[in-house]
C-alpha cells in the first residue's frame, strides 16, 4: 500500500542494506529472504536541510533445519556445539539515510537491527527497540532480554560528473559499556568496508 512518499508492505524479498557493492555488513541479498513487514519511503523526502530516506522492518527468522556438525567436540573433549532453542526469532531493523543539501552526492546513513527469540519479546519497547540506549552503562546492567543487536554507520559520496563513487561502512555487533570502553578497544566485534568505483 503506497501513500506517497510512504509505503507499507508484507514481503519475503531479499534485501541489501548499506553502501557496499560486493559486500554488506548488516544485510545482503545473497541468502533467501524472510517473511517481514515493512514501512519505507518510496522516494527521497525533501526538507530545507536535505533529503531523507528510510525503511523499518519486522520479521520472522526460522531455523535453517541443518543438523549440527558431525564432529562437535575438540580432541580434548570440549563441546563445540551449543544447542539452540526450538523457537523462531523476531528480527527488527531500521535503515535511515540523509542526503546532505550543501554537499551534492554525499549520503550519511545509520542501520540498527535487533533479533531475539520470540518468547523473550513481550512488550512494545521490545518489539520496537530502536530507542534502546547504545551504551550499556545506561541500560541498568545490560539488556533486559537476551538479544543480539548490530549497528552500522555508513557514507557514500557520488561524483556524477566523474561517474565515480566512494563508500565506507563501520559496524559493531556488540555495544560498548561506555565511550571509554569503545575508545579502549575499538576493534571489539567491529567490521568495516571501504570501496570506490569509477564507471
Amino acid at each position: 500500500l503506497t501513500f506517497d512518499p510512504i509505503s507499507i508492505g508484507l514481503s519475503n524479498e531479499s534485501m541489501w542494506w548499506g553502501p557496499g557493492i560486493r559486500n554488506s555488513i548488516i544485510m545482503s541479498n545473497n541468502a533467501p529472504g524472510f517473511k517481514h513487514i515493512t514501512l519505507n519511503t518510496t522516494r527521497p523526502i525533501r526538507t530545507p536541510v536535505g533529503s531523507f530516506e528510510g525503511e523499518i522492518i519486522a520479521g520472522r527468522l526460522d531455523g535453517s533445519g541443518f543438523t549440527p556438525l558431525l564432529t562437535h567436540t575438540t580432541s580434548a573433549g570440549a563441546e563445540l556445539y551449543l544447542a539452540k532453542r526450538d523457537d523462531w526469532r523476531y528480527f527488527t531493523g531500521i535503515n535511515i539515510n540523509y542526503q546532505v543539501r550543501w554537499v551534492p552526492g554525499l549520503t550519511l546513513g545509520l542501520i540498527r537491527t535487533f533479533d531475539a527469540y520470540r518468547k523473550d519479546v513481550n512488550t512494545l519497547s521490545e518489539y520496537i527497540p530502536f530507542f534502546f540506549p547504545y551504551q550499556k552503562q545506561n541500560t541498568n546492567d545490560g539488556d533486559p532480554i537476551p538479544r543480539d543487536q548490530q549497528t552500522s554507520l555508513y557514507t557514500r559520496w557520488l561524483f556524477t560528473k566523474a561517474q565515480a563513487e566512494v563508500y565506507f561502512e563501520y559496524g559493531l555487533n556488540d555495544n560498548s559499556y561506555n565511550l571509554r570502553d569503545f575508545i579502549g578497544s575499538p576493534e571489539h566485534s567491529r567490521s568495516y568496508i571501504f570501496g570506490l568505483r569509477k564507471m
